[in-house]
This record gives C-alpha cells, sequence and structure tokens, in this order.
C-alpha cells in the first residue's frame, strides 16, 4: 500500500500556544505515546475515518502552525487540524465575558485555544483506563 501525505499551513487569528491547545489530547501526560514533542514540533498519531494518520504540527511564528500528515488519514488530518488547533475559537467572546475569571485567564493565556478531536473513541479508551488503572499503568 502507498503511503499518502498532505500538508498545509493555518493561519489562526492570534497566538497559539501548542503545548496548552495540545494537552487534553495526553491523558497520559509525557508518557503518553500518541502525542509527542520534538524540539518546538508536535507529532500525533491519530485514527481518522480514512485510516491512521501521523501529524506534524509545527509553529511558524506566534499565529501560523504548519501541518503536515503521513497515512491513509493524511487527507482527513489535515483538514481537521483548524479545528484541532481551535481556529474558530472566538476569543473576543472570552474579553466581554461577565465572569472577572474568564477575562483574566483570557489575559494570562493569550495562546490558549480549546481543541476538539474526531479521534472520540480513542479519548474514551483512555478516560475510562485512566478511571480503572492508578497512575503512570493507565498511561
Amino acid at each position: 500500500m502507498a503511503s499518502t501525505a498532505a500538508e498545509t499551513v493555518i493561519e489562526l487569528s492570534g497566538p497559539v500556544d501548542l503545548g496548552a491547545v495540545l494537552a487534553p489530547l495526553r491523558p497520559g501526560g509525557a508518557a503518553d505515546p500518541c502525542l509527542r514533542r520534538t524540539g518546538n514540533a508536535w507529532w500525533r498519531a491519530t485514527p481518522t475515518p480514512s485510516g491512521p494518520a501521523t501529524v506534524q504540527l509545527r509553529p511558524k511564528g506566534t499565529s501560523r502552525v504548519a501541518v503536515r500528515a503521513w497515512g491513509p488519514g493524511a487527507g482527513d488530518a489535515v483538514d481537521d487540524a483548524p479545528t484541532l488547533l481551535g481556529a474558530h475559537d472566538d476569543g473576543a467572546a472570552l474579553w466581554v465575558s461577565g465572569n472577572d475569571t474568564v477575562r483574566a485567564l483570557a489575559r494570562r493565556r493569550p495562546g490558549l485555544r480549546l481543541c476538539a478531536s474526531r479521534a472520540v473513541f480513542a479519548a474514551l479508551v483512555a478516560a475510562v483506563l485512566g478511571q480503572k488503572v492508578q497512575g503512570r499503568r493507565a498511561a
């Protein structure tokens, strides 16, 4: 089977902190084998509707991210990358929030965005195992 690859650069409306954005996808913490950081790049292994994909996310400045993916699901992974990176977040809504704590957090963490992933089953398995098995064994 021939390997496929896809890539794009995503322009976000403001700064992005990849570590903070991707943290929810790392239920096993640094021991999680599906999400790793090497240098300034993040690598993610993920299932997609078209098959598995390996994704590299690399910051390009403060508000751009280069996305490269390999495997049968490479196209899906690149298509889903804006949602994964929180590109559709409305950061302005945080600033006008009636909640002082939310406004303070938005001020302190301007690069934080809310990620979303279609890999729901993988997230559920990690969450269930994390509740059934203690500590690092769950990862």
